[in-house]
């Protein structure tokens, strides 16, 4: 979880909902917009690309022998034809046409008539201030400039006999291709044969399932939807993709897991309230929020100013880190692979801003877990080989998103800690303004990611490493290393050496109001709450001296394995792989089995709740 604003920035919504999805904006659309300007007498393009012409009052002097014009003068008549043509709506206007309709029996019919007598006839009238004049029908559609036809949809609706004009368009019962209930049975049945699973940390407020496989998306779940309904019925489907895609927007309770943006949810929820109203009370909270914000990136700035020039002589190492999207082992362009569970490569980047030297630390989910412990275990393993390029480094400034259980908890505090005590230098973590964390690993992920896209095929880890590899020529080519030996368990090495808790009499330790960490190399801890560098001290080392790696005795943390269900889906691909590939994951996958009952859930797995303090 990343760092919280403050009491006063933080905004509580108890409503359950289904989750955060894209809106219909109709009033944006195309025909919505010329439907307006239509009811409105406006111009407009239509579908055809014909521009229809704005409608303007005309003085009508001729309609009938009585010569009903004269009764209405110039600016009567103006009046009739701008107040129908304001209400704007067609229902409203064809009301409007009603009233001014009045049925009457015929008195007179013919005996012997060479068709059919009709049974009745219209008579018309308009209001002419208080009074209401009987008209011709010649003149109400000049006057109101009425297509014939219009006013025929209003006559068969007033011979009916209701007492309200009433609209029927579209409430007729006669549809062929209406599908039937059981077709859409059968689409939600589908969608629960992908594997899926609840947001980790939105679940209290939200009951939107995500995909787990990331190259799903409508088009491929309508086409092995066509093949699921002949298996299940015997019968082709007849329903088009744009019935499918929209009952899917509409009624489906599932999401489609997208690479994650710098998107803040405070900034468009304070956005919105602001358009419907200027004097909300949000604004100066959000004014506050943007404020903060902008003090991160000028202190960030002043970081990387610290560093620019690129000499070996610079005391300052700014490095920075984030974990990736997850890529699955192996990437197939067949069907059967959107009903398994998968295997996961997990991908870690470690960006040094003094060179712009970049290394990506990958290992599959089955040989280590993605937690602080593989964090402290890469970012030491960088820092070493940096270290020894630089070798005037008094400073270190780590900078990284606020994920709980990966970057911002008691593991890697008690980590950056020893650091700073070992290698005598001192150590800064600073930490982003929640929902503004995008930073320059997220553009590292974005140039490989977008080489990803275009294969639909990737079988190997091999594949995914020179993948990456090539993603980035200048200023030098990407680092990339399988680095599940790598990991060690920091988390139990390190306990010995420091407090439970950071200690001090003033105040108690909470680490996830704090946005910048200090670790002097005596072994203290000061921490600030705000970007200002307001600093507070605490006692974090024990005192019985400090350990080097070697006396600290690290161990490797036991395999995390796979449950024998998300291994048997995996197997079950191996078939559509070359021979070669399929031994090679079999391989991978040789010695990983575990119990059902020994692993937990996803998220506990991934250390996303680990290790918070």
């Amino acid at each position: 979880m990343e760092t919280s604003e403050s009491e006063n920035m933080e905004v509580s919504v108890k409503i359950r909902n289904k989750g955060k999805k894209r809106l219909l904006q109709r009033d944006s659309w195309r025909r919505v917009e010329n439907k307006v300007k239509r009811n409105s007498g406006d111009s407009y393009k239509g579908c055809s690309g014909k521009t229809v012409p704005k409608k303007f009052f005309k003085f009508i002097n001729e309609c009938c022998r009585k010569k009903c014009f004269s009764l209405f003068p110039d600016e009567q008549q103006e009046w009739l034809f701008s107040s129908f043509w304001k209400l704007g709506d067609k229902i409203v206007q064809d009301t409007y046409l009603y009233g001014c309709i009045e049925k009457k029996e015929i008195m007179l019919k013919k005996s012997n008539p060479i068709g059919k007598n009709r049974g009745y006839s219209w008579r018309y009238h308009l209001q002419n201030g208080i009074d209401r004049k009987d008209v011709c029908k010649a003149f109400v559609l000049k006057v109101l400039q009425v297509s014939q036809s219009r006013m025929k949809t209003v006559l068969r609706a007033c011979s009916s006999g209701n007492p309200v004009f009433k609209e029927n368009r579209g409430k007729h019962t006669e549809r062929p291709n209406k599908l039937s209930r059981d077709v859409w049975t059968k689409v939600e049945e589908h969608w629960a044969k992908f594997p899926s699973k609840q947001s980790h940390y939105s679940r209290g407020h939200t009951e939107r399932k995500y995909f787990e496989n990331p190259d799903l998306n409508v088009k491929k779940m309508f086409i092995a939807f066509q093949q699921y309904y002949f298996d299940s019925t015997g019968k082709t489907l007849t329903m088009k993709y744009s019935t499918y895609h929209r009952y899917f927007r509409e009624n489906s309770p599932y999401c489609f897991r997208q690479p994650r943006t710098d998107v803040c949810d405070f900034c468009t929820e304070s956005k919105t309230l602001l358009d419907i109203n200027q004097n909300d009370p949000r604004k100066t909270t959000y004014r506050l929020h943007l404020a903060k914000v902008e003090k991160y990136k000028t202190l960030k700035q002043e970081y990387l100013a610290k560093v620019k020039g690129n000499t070996m002589q610079d005391d300052t190492l700014v490095i920075e880190f984030d974990y990736g999207q997850n890529l699955p082992i192996p990437k197939l362009n067949v069907t059967s692979q959107f009903y398994k569970r998968l295997l996961w490569l997990n991908v870690f980047n470690v960006h040094c801003h003094n060179d712009s030297a970049s290394t990506f630390y990958c290992f599959p989910e089955c040989d280590a877990k993605k937690n602080a412990n593989s964090v402290c275990s890469f970012v030491y393993h960088f820092t070493c080989e940096k270290m020894k390029s630089y070798k005037n480094i008094k400073n270190i400034i780590f900078l990284s998103d606020a994920a709980g259980g990966q970057n911002k908890n008691i593991t890697v505090l008690r980590f950056c800690s020893w650091l700073s005590q070992i290698t005598k230098v001192k150590v800064t973590h600073m930490f982003p303004v929640r929902g503004h964390s995008y930073c320059q690993c997220d553009r590292n992920f974005g140039l490989y990611g977008t080489l990803l896209k275009r294969l639909e095929s990737i079988e190997t880890v091999e594949d995914y490493l020179t993948i990456i590899k090539s993603a980035r020529n200048s200023p030098s080519p990407f680092q990339v290393l399988m680095a599940a030996h790598l990991v060690e368990d920091w988390s139990t090495a390190l306990e010995p050496l420091f407090h439970k808790v950071p200690k001090s009499k003033r105040s108690k330790f909470s680490i996830q109001k704090y946005v910048i960490l200090t670790f002097p190399t005596t072994g203290a801890l000061a921490v600030s709450a705000s970007y200002n560098a307001i600093f507070e001290p605490f006692i974090f080392s024990v005192g019985f001296g400090m350990k080097s790696k070697e006396e600290l005795y690290l161990k490797k943390p036991a395999r995390p394995g796979l449950k024998e269900s998300k291994k048997n889906d995996v197997l079950s691909l191996l078939k559509f792989l070359k021979p070669e590939n399929a031994e090679s994951l079999k391989g991978l996958l040789e010695y990983t089995t575990v119990p059902e009952e020994d692993i937990g859930s996803e998220s506990e797995k991934s250390g996303e709740s680990e290790n918070d303090v």
